[in-house]
């Protein structure tokens, strides 16, 4: 797979700031500077960053499991992110991410709604959950 030459640049750069037998630590930076020319980390992502790193696919589906920030699928225009931890729904976190679900032309829990325009996934565990800031809710993010 190949990216444009600004990216290949960047990931050039990148590896060559570890030494040979470390290049699995540019594995996150790596993924996020093709997530953003490709809008999603695809399995043809996967299969590239495992030919440039030299590691198994079952290492990049560790870090696409743990790491919120990385996507399958690509990302709305418009960003919202509405925490499902138990803090938030206690105090009104689901009757936000409800109200969020009756948006126009949508379906939530991750799938991008109003023609591909808008994304409300569930985000547990925002860091901010409590008595004084709860429901989180981040936007554009």
């Amino acid at each position: 797979m190949k990216f444009s030459e600004a990216t290949e640049a960047k990931l050039e750069r990148l590896l060559a700031g570890f030494p040979p037998d470390h290049k699995r630590a540019a594995l996150v930076p790596m993924l996020l500077f093709i997530q953003d020319e490709v809008g999603a980390v695809t399995p043809e992502v996967v299969e590239e960053v495992c030919r440039r790193l030299q590691i198994a696919s079952l290492e990049v589906e560790e870090v696409l499991s743990y790491y919120s920030m990385l996507r399958r699928r690509p990302a709305g225009k418009y960003h919202i992110q509405i925490c499902t931890n138990v803090s938030c729904l206690l105090c009104g976190g689901a009757e936000l991410f409800e109200h969020a679900r009756r948006l126009p032309r949508g379906r939530l829990g991750g799938i991008i709604v109003a023609r591909r325009a808008l994304a409300v996934p569930r985000r547990p565990a925002r860091s901010a959950c409590g008595r004084h800031h709860s429901p989180v809710c981040l936007a554009g993010l």
